[in-house]
């Protein structure tokens, strides 16, 4: 054989309930989104008729994206400005946090974790103690709480 393992019925079952999974996951992630596009384009009647019949708008219109953009305070109060400052306050709060937590992540790597690092790769295998490799993992997954805010954010 050259390499590939032999598909076993359980295998098999594993890797069929791991796409079935993973194509429910993705439908659960990405109907929001097929859900506002379908909305902005769907007419009023069609999208406030009981009950909701069409995923697929019969007339679709980019008239909502045009009365948005010249008639805004029809649909919102206070027009696209607000909404704009908005989502700009989020972005750059978002962008912020990462940016913060990017800074002590590498200044943690450059004078704390790099040097300890080379200090233990350069060390004997009989010089480390299993008590300090216990110590050294642990200490390691503070990392983990700082990747997961700066991949987060």
């Amino acid at each position: 054989m050259s390499g590939a393992r032999e598909m076993t019925p359980a295998r098999l079952v594993r890797r069929l309930g791991f796409w079935l999974a993973a194509i429910a996951l993705a439908l659960w992630s990405l109907a929001p989104v097929y859900w506002i596009v379908v909305s902005s384009i769907s007419t009023r009647i069609e999208l406030y008729s009981v009950p909701y019949k069409h995923w697929i708008p019969r007339a679709p219109t980019l008239q909502n994206y045009v009365d948005v953009f010249t008639t805004g305070p029809k649909y919102r109060a206070g027009g696209f400005l607000p909404s704009a400052t908005l989502l700009y306050s989020g972005v750059r709060n978002s962008l912020l946090v990462a940016l913060a937590s990017h800074a002590v992540m590498r200044l943690w790597s450059a004078f704390d974790f790099i040097p300890k690092v080379l200090a233990f790769e350069k060390a004997e295998p009989g010089a480390i103690s299993e008590a300090a490799a216990r110590a050294w993992t642990a200490r390691s997954r503070l990392r983990l709480p700082l990747d997961l805010l700066t991949c987060g954010a």
